[in-house]
């Protein structure tokens, strides 16, 4: 017994429709051809062969149209799953990366002398301290800690030699972010464990401790940050703002554990002697979110006494004051915006995030006011203060770190970017610019790569594509690398993607610039034109620009070897790229309507499985970059897509659309294109 099939939908309904219409007006055409004058009986043979072709033609049109159809959903769905698992691959690396640069700032904080003094090759760093706690005998179920700091035992101090965590007595005093290698990030963040091995615990506790270890340190829940956070809240104010950056010192360890979670740091030395470390440390997976809980609660006290508007990451704060002569039209403004924030928070990843009517997330509910906290009379001088805002955190406990403060100024470097308020520019710094250069260059000269180097590089280069905002769709392929590579050994280098090589050599360009700097005064902007695309394999692609349509037919066999229906809609949504650059768009964010969810994700991605595809999503890579555009495709139902009438070669308008300029290797798939068109 046969399966039962789906009901057609009714966008299939009505390009059968449409099928059955055109064949209709060319067999019609086709009988008018039939002579008047000729005998009954040949007109009639005439009109019955005419009428048998036309059917048999008819139905293999009809079958030709459920193949496409059928081919469409199949590269829908795998475009679908390629989509979502890139994306998932993108937000593990994000987390990943975002957890290995923290670690391995903290951990080279560890390492360093105290501020104010002298580092050189034979400085020594910090020793790593705990609490002791008491000895005992008999089975231990619970330690209570003392004020006594734990011994120097031995003289003992962690340390870095060749790429390894070690116990030395000498270590150097400067180490780079990018000395510490993935190897040493884990490693870092089992500290506690690498040192009971090393105070020789017999190997059943190691175990039990790595095992306890490895289940605190699974899947950080770091808060999702991205520096947009902080250009937006520069977009607030005017020009004449000024930003200071304040780090909380050893933030983590403010937050004390509670009792029932002493058994899994405690430490046991030859002695007998057990130490426990009671307080958060950097790398368990709750930390984030504990601290979070008092990071944004700091935040909203800071705003709520008069510094307006105040930015945080993890325990890295962002203040921005102004000049007394804005303070009451900014004010009013900020409270505006905040009558269209939802005062209710969601919880996010150890943050606070506030949605406003259009969906849009910000940091804080919008609440936040200004105050002269200075008591400056000066119409042009800052309404705030490091002194202030010491006023408000002293006695609350907060302990800054000096040595990291960087007072109030138009140009700040925050999370690893150059913040230039009154141009409305960022940048990358150019320390970190040359760094990431040379990690590019050394990518070109081999031929084969370890997923730890494909890590590396990606997270630099994601960082980078905040200001090279091009170069998000840059990155697809080194993301399949990585998950090609995934079931491989991580010390084993592959051969990476062909395609691979000339997106690395755009980076290298890109870099290249000492002086790069992206504006995201309209990082805000939206354009709706109410852009519309659309393609049909039996007909070709349509396009709909407000109440303007353009219809373009494809040549017989354009939709073969390799371009499906996929393809086709793609390329219509390049073309409809090509009209609103036609009329003038640039430098902002770009609404363009589609019904194919295929076309949704791979602009978004910036990866397409579909070879030929591929060839067209790059060609819109290259408009987004040379126009400063960013796409935003949206999805709208076949029946309600203005561009589908257009695509079946149907107008329901009079107002017709210009073919843009095209690309001159699409102009061979249609049929139809205007005489004399000037194409680049």
């Amino acid at each position: 017994m046969a399966e039962p099939q789906d009901a057609p939908s009714a966008s299939q309904l009505a390009g059968e429709q449409a099928i059955r219409d055109r064949t209709e007006v060319e067999r019609a055409r086709a009988l008018e051809a039939v002579p008047d004058d000729a005998e009954p009986e040949f007109t009639a043979r005439m009109s019955d062969a005419i009428t048998r072709q036309w059917e048999a033609t008819l139905e293999q049109r009809l079958a030709d149209y459920r193949e496409a159809l059928r081919r469409h959903e199949q590269e829908i769905q795998a475009a679908k799953e390629a989509a979502l698992e890139s994306e998932k691959i993108r937000k593990e690396e994000e987390v990943r990366a975002q957890a290995a640069i923290d670690t391995a700032a903290k951990f080279r904080e560890l390492l360093q002398l105290p501020s104010g003094k002298e580092t050189d090759e034979s400085s020594t760093g910090k020793v790593i301290e705990m609490a002791q706690g008491r000895s005992t005998v008999g089975p231990i179920t619970a330690w209570m800690p003392t004020e006594r700091k734990a011994k120097d035992l031995g003289g003992a101090k962690l340390t870095l030699e060749n790429g390894e965590l070690n116990m030395d007595d000498q270590v150097k005093g400067k180490i780079a972010d990018e000395d510490l290698s993935d190897a040493v990030w884990v490693a870092a963040t089992q500290a506690l464990l690498d040192w009971a091995r090393r105070l020789g615990r017999p190997e059943g506790e190691v175990s039990g401790l790595a095992i306890l270890n490895s289940t605190m340190l699974n899947h950080p829940e770091y808060a999702e940050y991205t520096p947009r956070n902080a250009c937006n809240a520069i977009l607030l104010l005017p020009p004449t703002a000024l930003a200071a950056v304040r780090d909380v010192d050893s933030a983590f360890r403010l937050i004390p554990l509670h009792p029932s979670q002493w058994p899994g740091t405690v430490l046991h030395d030859n002695d007998d002697r057990y130490y426990i470390d009671f307080c958060l440390g950097f790398g368990i997976s709750p930390a984030p979110g504990a601290w979070g809980l008092v990071a944004d609660a700091l935040a909203d006290l800071l705003r709520r006494s008069g510094l307006g508007v105040v930015v945080k990451w993890v325990d890295d704060f962002l203040f921005l004051t102004i000049p007394l002569q804005h303070m009451a039209t900014t004010n009013q403004q900020l409270l505006s915006r905040s009558r269209s924030i939802n005062p209710t928070p969601v919880h996010v990843k150890g943050a606070l995030f506030f949605a406003d009517q259009q969906g849009n997330s910000f940091s804080d509910d919008g609440r936040g006011q200004y105050k002269n906290l200075t008591n400056t009379t000066n119409p042009t001088s800052p309404i705030t203060s490091l002194a202030a805002i010491d006023i408000i955190t002293s006695p609350l406990g907060i302990p800054w770190k000096a040595a990291k403060d960087k007072d109030f100024a138009p140009i700040q470097k925050y999370v690893g970017f150059n913040l230039n308020i009154p141009a409305r520019t960022v940048s990358l710094p150019e320390s970190k610019r040359l760094r990431y250069l040379a990690n590019v260059n050394d990518w070109l000269t081999r031929a084969k790569h370890t997923p730890h180097q494909a890590e590396e590089l990606l997270g630099r280069l994601e960082h980078s594509s905040f200001v090279h905002t091009t170069g998000r769709k840059r990155l697809a392929y080194l993301r399949m690398f990585l998950r090609l590579a995934a079931s491989s050994p991580r010390h084993i280098p592959r051969f990476p993607p062909r395609q691979l090589s000339s997106d690395i050599e755009w980076w290298q360009s890109a870099l290249q610039s000492p002086d790069t700097a992206r504006s995201f005064h309209k990082d805000q902007a939206i354009t709706d034109l109410q852009l519309y695309t659309d393609a049909s394999g039996d007909w070709g692609i349509g396009v709909t620009l407000d109440s303007s349509q353009l219809s373009l037919p494809f040549w017989q066999g354009a939709i073969d070897q390799g371009r499906g229906i996929v393809w086709a809609e793609l390329l219509a949504f390049e073309i409809g790229l090509r009209v609103a650059i036609e009329v003038g768009v640039q430098d902002t964010t770009l609404i363009i309507h589609t019904d194919n969810e295929a076309v949704i994700a791979s602009v978004q991605s910036g990866f397409m499985r579909n070879e030929q595809a591929m060839v067209v999503l790059q060609r819109i890579r290259q408009l987004e970059a040379r126009y400063n555009l960013e796409l935003k495709p949206i999805y709208i139902p076949s029946l309600q897509n203005p561009a589908d009438p257009p695509s079946r070669g149907f107008y329901t308008t009079h107002h017709r659309l210009p073919i843009p300029p095209l690309d001159p290797s699409t102009i061979a798939y249609f049929s139809t294109i205007l005489p004399n068109h000037d194409n680049d």
